[in-house]
């Protein structure tokens, strides 16, 4: 996201303060609870550090939308991928190699952890530490149902870290600049669902297909990331 300058006597929104705060506290609790769901199954660290890269690499490419003030990229697809290969555990270091390591060049110079305002820092990795948990459990829960076809909860769970990203992003920006939610959500996310659904698909693609092809597996990730690019670089007076 593209920071709010708060000069000094501005007043941060309380609204906002305390939503961070509920936010973080959840998190806080998620990443406790995660060992306690699934133990610490052991994992093979090189295509976790693959996928580490992806997720910096694809925050260092995001898109900056002026008009929703955000930046936008296809790094949802990554956690889901990653989700779906390897599990909780991994997948919390893949969000935080996305959410602490990365390098973007963008108008006003060069863009990393270190000059990006904290809260900002703070949401986006702990609202991805909640969907994470959330979309584990719902994960489950599929699963369990009796009956269920074998790639139906992975069909269902895919697109929903990009939606439930949107929509915690649509929160957090009416309670800090007072936008409008559903408003906010239909101008700025709407228009990217298709190109977000056709990363999902290659998602699931993409974990389907590593147990067989491991890293190689990645390759097929690399035409949906082009065209979710230029999907989003298509309405070019709202990037930057």
């Amino acid at each position: 996201m593209a920071p709010v300058v708060y000069k000094k006597g501005m007043k941060y929104p309380l609204r906002a303060l305390i939503f961070l705060i509920l936010l973080g506290l959840f998190g806080i609790f998620c990443l406790y609870s995660v060992p306690w769901n699934t133990g610490f199954p052991l994992f093979s660290w090189f295509p976790v550090a693959v996928w580490c890269f992806m997720g910096s690499l694809s925050e260092s490419s995001s898109i900056h939308l002026p008009k929703g003030n955000i930046q936008i990229s296809s790094t949802e697809a990554i956690f889901c991928a990653s989700y779906l290969i390897f599990g909780l555990i991994p997948t919390l270091f893949v969000i935080s190699s996305a959410s602490f390591i990365y390098l973007s060049h963008k108008t006003e110079g060069l863009k990393h952890v270190f000059n990006t305002p904290f809260r900002l820092t703070f949401f986006n990795f702990f609202h991805y530490i909640l969907i994470l948990w959330v979309i584990d459990i719902l994960y489950r829960v599929l699963k369990g149902v009796p009956g269920t076809v074998v790639f139906l909860p992975s069909l269902i769970i895919a697109p929903l870290f990009f939606i439930f990203s949107c929509l915690l992003n649509s929160l957090f920006y009416k309670l800090e600049e007072g936008r409008q939610f559903w408003g906010y959500f239909r101008d700025t996310f709407v228009i990217h669902l298709p190109s977000a659904s056709l990363l999902s698909l290659s998602s699931l693609m993409v974990a389907l297909s590593f147990p067989k092809f491991g890293i190689l597996a990645l390759l097929m990730f690399a035409l949906p990331l082009i065209l979710s690019r230029l999907s989003f670089l298509s309405n070019p007076e709202e990037w930057e």
